[in-house]
């Protein structure tokens, strides 16, 4: 398996990308992945922890997880909070509102 390396840059338009300093290898086609910064540069849990661990095999599921959370990030998703969880399972019970 080849070595995989992260360089950030800024996505310029919807097919250029700039990259903050000179890619590790040769001019050749490679496999992009989008990750999107926060204000302070910093990519999102999902994608610190998935470096943490870049040396373990990948799972398959969680890739995909991983991509959902990111898709949810993008679009401004908040999960519902512990409270309103416990709620909507009261309401589904039929223990009453508030």
């Amino acid at each position: 398996m080849a070595a995989t390396y992260s360089v950030t840059g800024t996505l310029t338009d919807a097919q250029t990308v700039e990259l903050d300093e000179e890619a590790p290898i040769e001019a050749k086609r490679v496999l992009v992945t989008l990750t999107p910064l926060d204000e302070n540069g910093s990519a999102s849990q999902a994608e610190e922890a998935r470096e943490k661990r870049s040396d373990a095999p990948r799972n398959p599921m969680m890739e995909v997880m991983e991509r959902i959370w990111a898709a949810q990030e993008a679009r401004g998703y908040v999960p519902p909070s512990a409270e309103e969880i416990d709620q909507h399972i009261r309401e589904l019970r039929g223990y009453g509102g508030e």
